[in-house]
């Protein structure tokens, strides 16, 4: 937990990827997270939930970070689920301080 610079009031910033981006660095993040198909494993681990035992595997740009390395499917990562609804509530926790 961690407090809004402006308004003192808590905001629960539990990504520290999070925590030193602007609103509009967030949206855009949020956007990516949304529509990738194919995650890197850093990626995949930083903003999802590994949900399988046996991935596809190949080199390709990751759609998160843009990166080329070892990639995978965003569904290996639930889908950045739990990374999405981090970064949404935050969100909305700064848009309604602002």
């Amino acid at each position: 937990m961690t407090k809004h610079p402006l308004t003192n009031e808590i905001c629960d910033q539990t990504q520290d990827s999070f925590r030193y981006m602007t609103i509009q660095e967030k949206k855009i993040l949020l956007n990516k997270l949304k529509t990738a198909y194919k995650t890197c494993f850093d990626c995949g681990h930083k903003y999802g939930v590994y949900s399988v035992g046996c991935s596809s595997v190949y080199e390709s740009k990751c759609e998160v970070c843009g990166e080329t390395k070892k990639i995978t499917e965003t569904r290996d990562f639930a889908y950045f689920i739990t990374g999405i609804s981090k970064l949404k509530k935050e969100l909305a926790c700064l848009e309604k301080n602002n």
